[in-house]
């Protein structure tokens, strides 16, 4: 009997543990998101732009990828900025079979006076660059310095980064990840 007592004892106490561990992982679920932009529309005056509108401001751009998140990189350029470089070649090369498409926006004067190994830079002129700008509602204050605007597969913009600063740049591939795992 008082073997028998013990083993009952005993498995109630390994019982327990498991069927708490069950219950609440029924109830349970980490559930990440990230910000999310201009939910109730834009009213704002940009550098040489004005963009008004209401409800959920969506990114309407040419250079927009459809059903992937987007990443558009914005005043880095590799040869000036050749720190940024490996970092984004590896994540480049990361990210090449997931539904990420990263550009690397580049005015046409820097595109012709530097050779580049990256395959995603896009050279635009100047009024290209302008309403690429107003598109992704960049403030002013931001188009001097290395800049990145994260966009998700619903052309919602989720996030603005200072790709000077490496927290900015582990905030982004952060929620690059969150984005991904919440992504269908």
């Amino acid at each position: 009997m008082n073997k028998t007592f013990k083993v009952g004892i005993l498995l109630v106490i390994l019982a327990v543990p498991a069927f708490i561990f069950v219950f609440l992982h029924s109830f349970g679920r980490n559930h990440f998101d990230t910000q999310t932009y201009y939910p109730n529309g834009v009213d704002s005056v940009l550098s040489n732009c004005v963009k008004k509108t209401s409800g959920q401001y969506r990114v309407s751009h040419s250079f927009f990828s459809n059903d992937s998140i987007n990443v558009f990189l914005l005043n880095s350029d590799p040869v000036i900025h050749s720190g940024l470089t490996s970092t984004w070649e590896s994540w480049f090369n990361a990210y090449y079979e997931m539904p990420v498409s990263f550009k690397q926006i580049l005015p046409e004067s820097l595109c012709l006076q530097n050779t580049y190994s990256i395959d995603n830079i896009q050279c635009v002129n100047s009024e290209e660059m302008e309403e690429l700008y107003c598109d992704l509602i960049v403030k002013e204050e931001s188009l001097n310095n290395p800049y990145g605007v994260l966009i998700n597969e619903d052309k919602v913009i989720k996030g603005y980064f200072e790709l000077n600063d490496r927290k900015e740049i582990d905030r982004l591939f952060s929620e690059i990840q969150i984005l991904l795992t919440n992504y269908e």
